[in-house]
């Protein structure tokens, strides 16, 4: 009795789903041609005013955007640097410094380290050396009261010691005499006795002129000269007193 009953229900159904499907398919025939043609109408409506919109509304040409040349940038050259030059520092020289000469101190000469105070002989031949004369051979004769008259042209005369020297021979006029006088106040008296007596000619064929006799003296040292180069033998005699 059931499965009678359910298959009523389901062949009820499956007309009553039928029906509904042919009564739809009726409907959707049934749709005019009007509504067709509105429905075209209604687009061409949308689609010319779309178009108009579209016509009227032009999009706003922007103006050409051209791109700014920018102006062309070289890049700045920087100044070339030079190293600045240092000047050139010499060296400073310093000034040579000399040593200063030390003042030439001369030995002191004693009494007996002087030449003067030596004998008449050295002191004759100390002459004769730095004169520099040419001479013959000559001789020393001691000087006394009997042959002063001789060598001095006088015999007034009072002194110490005495002693010539002069040529061997006679030919050549030279005569060179030392005296040591105990007074020195009588110098110049006993030089003047001299030089006013003497004779410049005593040689045989030989003498000097009165210009080249020399007489003078260093302290009580008193000397005769009579000789044609009587100039430099006085200079010598002169350089023992330096």
């Amino acid at each position: 009795m059931k499965k009678v009953l359910l298959l009523i229900l389901i062949g009820a159904v499956i007309t009553f789903n039928t029906a509904c499907s042919k009564l739809n398919s009726q409907q959707d025939n049934s749709t005019s041609p009007n509504q067709t043609e509105n429905v075209n109408q209604t687009e061409t409506v949308v689609s010319k005013d779309t178009s108009e919109e579209k016509a009227e509304v032009e999009p706003e040409t922007k103006p050409e955007d051209k791109q700014e040349t920018k102006p062309e940038v070289k890049p700045t050259t920087k100044p070339e640097v030079k190293p600045a030059t240092k000047p050139i520092t010499k060296p400073i020289t310093k000034p040579e410094v000399k040593p200063s000469p030390k003042p030439e101190t001369k030995p002191e000469t004693k009494p007996s380290d002087n030449i003067l105070n030596s004998e008449l002989k050295s002191i004759i031949e100390k002459i004769y050396t730095t004169s520099e004369v040419q001479l013959p051979k000559t001789a020393c004769t001691e000087v006394t009261k009997d042959n002063s008259k001789y060598y001095l042209g006088t015999d007034n005369i009072e002194f110490s010691e005495a002693l010539a020297s002069e040529p061997l021979m006679g030919s050549f006029a030279h005569s060179l005499v030392l005296l040591r006088v105990e007074n020195t106040s009588d110098i110049e008296k006993i030089k003047a006795e001299i030089k006013n007596n003497v004779d410049q000619r005593k040689w045989i064929c030989v003498g000097v002129e009165q210009e080249n006799v020399v007489v003078d003296n260093i302290d009580n040292l008193i000397i005769l000269i009579m000789n044609n180069e009587s100039e430099k033998l006085h200079k010598a005699f002169l350089s023992l007193a330096e």
